[in-house]
């Protein structure tokens, strides 16, 4: 193999879910769902050169349990032959999939994440197998208009309302694999949005619009295995409003409105696509200790009128029956713990090229500031991914409260809130990453 060759192998599936099925992310599904919209997938890749061998795997499902993505890392580095920290697990944030984690008052669906845990395997020892030749593009582009801010100060109050005005990043990252002769094995597409398009009243199983993003797409690239990362999209989802203002949910034609101009955004970003001429492939690891607030843990309940925006979007009963049962558990529970592991991970692909995991959803303030920190020209800001610790709101939102700074944690059963500086921790340690696999360039 000559130096600096670049080969990958790819396979794709979509995933098996037996109906029916309780689905994760959203309070108000409380009844199983007894049909599909469209079947969720799993897309994974293995690269490998000179300098080292990674594994990166994309799944339509709202989160997994980090125990769960430890054991699936654990198994998939036995299989391929690399490190644990050279495998990396996404989720696309779908929320309308069976449950692959803990929230609120969904429990984990253990058949499902077994069935899951050995599609993932079974794929990687498909991939290992099938390595060929590439090489690698980068390109960047903009999808605007498609989502938006989704905290809004209302009377006081930081309510789920849309916010234009509010902090938002429209970039669409993609890193591109082609075979030598000109055939798109596979690329990577990073955007910022939660996969939230269809209404609360859907109780279809659907992989939201990263599916149908996947399919416009494929109608240029047939072929092509389309792993979607979703990035700092902690406050930002989908921009459907009714007429008086508030947010309004979508249904499958919104699917495939907002998929289909995503993958045009990415298809058109091609035509910028620059060369990566120098491949490194290069993992690291760094954990990081998240420091609970139990003092902020003492702020009031929020009392939500059921007519605004986010009081017709959220049930308030079954949000106090989710309260109620993480009071119960934490009043029974005799450890008060500190702090928790938040793992860190980085992939360097090229001299210019990155990824960064994060087992979180952050805010998309701090994923413009890790990527303008960053060394590499372009890195890829991956949430939802290797696990999660719930949300993690910037300091300026944590004070101001709301949904993500107030409730959230309690639906992760989290014993308290995180301090109001692990926004800018997790900045300063991604950037201390990054700068050490900088150094292998």
């Amino acid at each position: 193999m000559k130096k600096n060759a670049l080969l990958i192998g790819s396979a794709e599936s979509q995933i098996e879910i037996k109906l029916p099925a309780m689905l994760n992310g959203h309070i108000n599904r409380n009844k199983p769902a007894e049909g599909f919209i469209d079947h969720p997938e799993i897309h994974l890749i293995v690269l490998k050169d000179d300098y080292g061998e990674l594994v990166v795997v994309s799944i339509d499902v709202l989160e997994i349990e980090t125990s769960v993505c430890s054991l699936i890392r654990q198994r998939i580095s036995g299989i391929v032959g690399v490190s644990e920290k050279s495998v990396m697990i996404s989720c696309t944030h779908a929320h309308t999939v069976p449950a692959a984690i803990r929230l609120g008052l969904v429990e984990m669906d253990e058949e499902f994440v077994k069935t899951l845990s050995d599609q993932v395997c079974g794929l990687a020892l498909k991939a290992a197998h099938s390595l060929v030749p590439c090489c690698m593009m980068a390109s960047k582009g903009n999808c605007i208009g498609i989502g938006i801010n989704r905290r809004k100060e209302i009377c006081g109050q930081i309510l789920m309302a849309p916010n234009p005005d509010g902090p938002n990043d429209t970039s669409v990252l993609t890193y591109w694999f082609f075979s030598k002769t000109s055939k798109l094995i596979a690329c990577l597409v990073n955007f910022n949005m939660h996969a939230t398009t269809l209404d609360v009243t859907v109780f279809e199983v659907s992989a939201d619009y990263p599916q149908y993003m996947r399919r416009k797409i494929n109608e240029q690239f047939p072929s092509a295995n389309i792993l979607f990362f979703n990035g700092a999209c902690g406050d930002i989802r989908p921009n459907l409003i009714q007429d008086d203002g508030s947010f309004r949910g979508g249904f499958e034609s919104d699917l495939v409105r907002i998929g289909c101009e995503l993958g045009q955004s990415v298809i058109d970003s091609l035509k910028n696509a620059s060369l990566e001429k120098e491949t490194c492939l290069q993992a690291i690891s760094k954990t990081i200790e998240l420091k609970y607030s139990y003092q902020d843990d003492k702020r009031p309940r929020r009392v939500i009128d059921k007519n605004s925006s986010e009081g017709r979007q959220i049930d308030q009963g079954l949000m106090a029956q989710a309260f109620e049962k993480w009071e119960q558990e934490r009043v029974s529970s005799r450890i008060k713990p500190v702090s928790v592991g938040f793992e860190i991970q980085g992939f360097s692909l090229s001299t210019r090229t990155s990824i960064v995991a994060l087992p979180a959803e952050v805010f998309v303030q701090t994923g413009m500031e890790i990527r303008e920190n960053s060394p590499f020209v372009y890195t890829i800001v991956s949430g939802y991914s290797n696990g999660s610790v719930g949300y993690i709101p910037n300091e300026e939102s944590i004070k101001q409260g709301g949904y993500e700074a107030q409730d959230a944690y309690k639906l992760y059963y989290l014993p308290a809130p995180f301090v109001p500086e692990t926004a800018h921790e997790i900045i300063d340690g991604t950037e201390s990453a990054l700068n050490q696999l900088c150094m292998f360039k």
